[in-house]
């Protein structure tokens, strides 16, 4: 049938938003973060390296990206909310511990909720990505760390903080910026995204 994007053809709930200011959505994609280094993949053998691996991987990745909220936070909270939010098997702790609160969290939310409240979403590469666009609205990956190249070629890929603020500045809120030749090359990957999975 395609993959289950159906509910970004449907109307849209009104969603509440913060009075007079735009949402900068930073979404974090470390599900490895939180896991434990000595046992984080059940796939893999129980003495595996790969599991400190990732898990270390992940927290650093983690780390960098918090620098980048707080760079956010701290030079457009004056006219955005900065939302953040978690990617699944993540604990809100981290950054609760590291922001207060200078932002706004959201976790275990769907997804579509997060998107229809956001005006844009940073991301380091995610099917959030293609959500965005389905919505019209646009968005950056930082430091993409998807596996997936087609996936993580959705949005302009930036590798600094300084040059993700630049992008930022320069985007137009009023559509997507979704990659056209990636997307139309993500039906071979997806199936048909047209709202009609569920009758397939």
């Amino acid at each position: 049938g395609g993959i289950n994007f159906d509910q970004y053809f449907l109307v849209k709930p009104p969603v509440q938003r913060p009075l007079n200011k735009g949402v900068i959505w930073l979404a974090g994609g470390f599900g490895y973060a939180d896991r434990n280094p000595s046992y984080a993949i059940p796939e893999a053998k129980t003495d595996d390296p790969i599991h400190t691996e990732y898990v270390m991987k992940d927290r650093e990745y983690r780390n960098n990206f918090s620098d980048l909220i707080s760079i956010f936070a701290d030079r457009f909270s004056d006219r955005y909310e900065i939302m953040v939010s978690g990617h699944p098997g993540e604990s809100p702790t981290h950054y609760q511990n590291r922001f207060g609160n200078r932002v706004t969290y959201f976790w275990g939310m769907p997804a579509i909720a997060l998107v229809n409240r956001a005006d844009v979403v940073i991301h380091t590469g995610s099917t959030i990505a293609y959500e965005m666009h389905l919505c019209n609205k646009p968005g950056l990956n930082y430091r993409n760390t998807a596996l997936d190249k087609a996936v993580g070629a959705i949005h302009p890929i930036c590798n600094t903080i300084e040059e993700t603020v630049s992008a930022f500045n320069k985007l137009d809120f009023t559509k997507s910026n979704a990659d056209s030749y990636v997307i139309e090359n993500l039906k071979n990957y997806y199936g048909e995204v047209d709202g009609k999975a569920h009758e397939r």
